[in-house]
């Protein structure tokens, strides 16, 4: 069983975009087109050259002949992935993990897949499983960790402590403060923020409350609102506002 670098994806989106699929391979198949070896080749010169629609027509065909061959199926899988198409993918690997259960590479490519598709759990659920099926290997370990720490950034209820001395000369009285924050997240990327800050200058405290939302506008962009408020206070604003 032929076994495909996992750098397989990121080294064909890597290539140029003006290169093209082997020619003496696809003259060799325009003549030829019952040679299943040489357009396996083809197809993953394809998908070398980062010609990955060309890479699916040639392993669709590969299918056709024979849809339990897990190169292909994987192959298959690599280019959908590589075409930001992972849900096809998952059918395709799935299919390829029963026929081959020992194949890791399908293995490694179908956690990819789960990942992309916007599925963390499948995925570090199925590298658990991973972690049995290959002890020798230190991903299924990896990748968990790695989707662990995503989904506690992303999902997870943030806490946050600050506290701050401040000695002044002079023989006056020193500044003191204290502030504690909690983000929760609401629907999708939506996240509450609610705080309290305490704040003592010479001698005298104020409390400070605060709320605010925080919210993803596509990959690059944020929105935040906040509010906070401080009653009877004496030396922090008594409100204010931030968008």
């Amino acid at each position: 069983m032929r076994r495909l670098s996992p750098l397989l994806i990121a080294a064909a989106l890597a290539a140029a975009p003006a290169l093209a699929c082997d020619p003496a391979l696809q003259a060799v198949i325009a003549e030829h087109p019952e040679r299943s070896d040489d357009r396996d080749a083809l197809a993953r010169s394809c998908a070398r050259a980062g010609r990955f629609d060309e890479a699916l027509a040639h392993y669709d065909t590969l299918l056709a002949v024979d849809g339990n061959n897990v190169d292909w199926l994987l192959g298959k899988s690599q280019a959908l992935l590589a075409l930001q198409r992972p849900r096809e993918a998952l059918p395709l690997l799935e299919r390829g993990r029963g026929v081959a259960p020992a194949y890791e590479d399908v293995w490694r490519a179908n956690v990819t897949a789960l990942e992309a598709a916007g599925e963390p759990e499948r995925a570090r659920a199925l590298a658990r499983e991973a972690e049995q099926a290959f002890p020798q290997s230190a991903w299924p370990r990896d990748k968990q960790a790695a989707i662990t720490r995503m989904l506690l950034l992303e999902e997870g209820t943030r806490l946050y402590v600050a506290l701050s001395h401040e000695n002044l000369s002079g023989g006056r009285p020193s500044w003191q403060g204290a502030t504690i924050d909690i983000e929760q997240p609401l629907a999708g990327s939506l996240r509450l923020l609610a705080g309290l800050h305490l704040e003592e200058r010479f001698d005298t405290q104020d409390e400070q409350f605060a709320l605010g939302l925080v919210d993803r506008i596509g990959k690059n962009w944020s929105w935040g609102v906040n509010a906070d408020a401080a009653a009877n206070a004496e030396i922090l604003p008594e409100w204010s506002f931030t968008a």
